[in-house]
């Protein structure tokens, strides 16, 4: 069931879950008992177990990574066809 907001005008704002069914008829407040509306606000949404928040963790401070040697040179091919922009064909 979804979460709603709702406003008292005596006791102030609450929330409550309610059918979707239901989502146009206000309850009472849950404390005087009186009318309320509905308040319609920003959705809430919880990033903290999803793959975006490991994400940013990992990404707060560079990673370190040691070389054991220098990488070599490319060895360059010596032409031996009559055409040396074919090369390896």
């Amino acid at each position: 069931m979804p979460l709603y907001e709702f406003e008292c005008g005596n006791c102030g704002v609450f929330e409550a879950l309610r059918p979707i069914a239901l989502r146009d008829t206000a309850p009472n407040c849950p404390t005087c008992e009186e009318e309320t509306q509905r308040i319609f606000s920003v959705p809430h949404f919880n990033l903290s177990s999803g793959s975006a928040f490991l994400k940013a963790r990992q990404t707060d401070e560079p990673r370190l990574e040691k070389r054991e040697k220098e990488p070599t040179q490319p060895s360059y091919q010596s032409h031996k066809r009559h055409r040396p922009w074919m090369v390896g064909h």
